[in-house]
């Protein structure tokens, strides 16, 4: 099993961990084949590399004694790992002379040394200007340039601890939540987790705003093919003219508005990357619980349909239809795509299509590839082809045969068509996770990742499972004891 640290975390565990999951570590900045370290034989053998990753602080071991352990992970006593300080902290006096909220302030200076640190960004010279204006109409007190360039040079960690199940405590039964996450079963208690704390807003004039000057201005800001540092001095350009124009254009006034309008602005623009994040989750998630049987392609017709929309709308129906129990059982997810070459509107998607609940033939086409410039060979169903229009159909299990990674390209093709802001497509029942009920010693080890709170998953023990193409459970199902359950109390045998 192959695990990578992601860059910015440490890894806080015992030495038995690294002998039976052998992890491969990815050191911050720009990683070297020396920096990697990870085959089963440097563990055993104790090669210097893990001694070498302890000394650079990417790793920290903790005996056995002061480690965490799960004796009290049933009661929801999870011990949070040692923070660091915030950068900046937010004194008494600031807050007896301010009005805002502690966490608002944290907010705005941080926002504030955001754009003070970073030269890159267009307009900073503006912002900073309108940050300390208001500022100083709020009584908020900012970092000093000698605080700012200290906090630099100590780069906040977070933590990523993992650890083994203590089969020394009472194994208990306890209705789990889980999913497949490419490579293991991964668990969690419901409740356990702590929920993000969240503030909410009331919908004004200036969100609608937003809503219409964003994606104009998104779309002439091309970051198609852009390497990451480009792509963040695009969105910083967006943020910036957006700030200006509410300013300048809009009238925005910071004294009269609940939130100054670069606070307002990246409360919005956070909220949209958080927004797609979670979609590529449920993306993701609902792409692994599913043993795909095909990758479809399927091409709109003009000769077929008046108008995209209403192929669109007829392929979408004929999806919903089949996945009906009764008319077929099948599962679908995908998207549309405008294709580059000629603008024409694609479908792409993962299908589950159950044996005997086939449509059609599968037959061999032909037709000349605007793209590559040749003759293409493809497979292709009749009568898909007679109600939709040209597709092409692959079967997942042969592509997987000839490449290993084909499953992960198809993955790739889809979050790259998400991208350009097209909505993904789920027909009905498709899981995204399972309910379960599972003991404490079925979980084989537990991590913790800490960003902006606590969140514990376990990895289940592969052997209890049994997996079908649309299904993960226990072989053997076990239940919950409830007290006041008459078949679990004994009261029905006493009486």
């Amino acid at each position: 099993m192959e695990n990578y640290i992601p860059e910015g975390l440490e890894l806080v565990t015992d030495r038995r961990i690294t002998r039976l999951f052998p992890i491969k570590f990815q050191p911050l900045g720009k990683p070297t084949k020396d920096d990697y370290v990870g085959s089963f034989e440097a563990y055993m053998d104790g090669q210097d590399g893990i001694a070498e990753l302890e000394e650079k602080g990417f790793i920290r071991f903790v005996e056995e004694d002061d480690f965490f352990h799960l004796d009290t992970r049933l009661k929801c006593q999870f011990i949070e790992p040692e923070q660091q300080k915030e950068k900046f902290q937010v004194t008494e006096e600031a807050t007896d002379k301010c009005t805002w909220g502690r966490k608002r302030i944290e907010r705005f200076i941080t926002r504030y040394v955001n754009y003070y640190t970073d030269k890159r960004k267009p307009d900073r010279a503006f912002i900073l200007e309108q940050l300390e204006s208001v500022a100083k109409e709020n009584n908020v007190v900012l970092p000093t340039p000698e605080e700012i360039n200290k906090s630099k040079s100590k780069p906040k960690k977070q933590q990523l601890i993992v650890g083994l199940v203590d089969t020394n405590t009472e194994n208990k039964v306890s209705e789990y939540k889980y999913y497949f996450d490419g490579s293991n079963i991964v668990a969690y208690l419901p409740g356990e987790n702590k929920a993000a704390e969240r503030e909410m807003h009331e919908r004004t004039k200036w969100d609608d705003l937003f809503d219409m000057l964003y994606p104009i201005l998104k779309a002439e800001c091309d970051e198609k093919n852009l390497p990451k540092e480009q792509k963040q001095l695009c969105r910083g350009k967006i943020e910036a003219r957006l700030i200006r124009e509410l300013y300048e254009l809009y009238d925005y006034d910071d004294l009269t508005e609940k939130e100054t309008c670069p606070e307002f602005i990246s409360r919005k623009l956070y909220n949209k990357s958080a927004a797609y994040g979670e979609r590529k989750k449920r993306f993701r998630r609902k792409k692994d619980q599913v043993r795909w049987t095909a990758w479809w392609t399927i091409t709109y017709d003009d000769k077929l349909f008046s108008s995209e929309e209403q192929f669109r709308r007829k392929l979408l129906n004929y999806f919903r239809n089949k996945s009906h129990p009764d008319r077929g059982n099948w599962r679908v997810m995908g998207v549309f795509e405008h294709g580059e070459d000629n603008g024409r509107l694609h479908f792409h998607g993962f299908f589950y299509i159950p044996q005997g609940s086939e449509v059609g033939e599968l037959v061999e086409a032909e037709r000349y590839s605007t793209k590559r410039h040749c003759n293409e060979k493809y497979i292709e169903n009749t009568e898909i082809r007679k109600k939709f229009g040209i597709n092409k159909y692959e079967d997942i299990a042969e592509a997987m045969s000839s490449d290993i990674n084909a499953m992960a390209n198809y993955t790739t093709k889809m979050l790259h068509y998400m991208e350009k802001g097209e909505k993904v497509f789920y027909s009905r029942h498709i899981p995204m996770e399972f309910v379960g009920n599972f003991n404490t010693h079925d979980m084989l080890i537990y991590f913790c990742i800490t960003c902006k709170r606590p969140v514990k998953r376990y990895v289940i023990n592969k052997a209890l499972l049994t997996r079908t193409d649309m299904n993960i459970r226990r072989t053997e199902e076990i239940e919950v004891y409830d007290s006041h359950n008459p078949y679990q109390n004994g009261l029905l045998e006493a009486a």
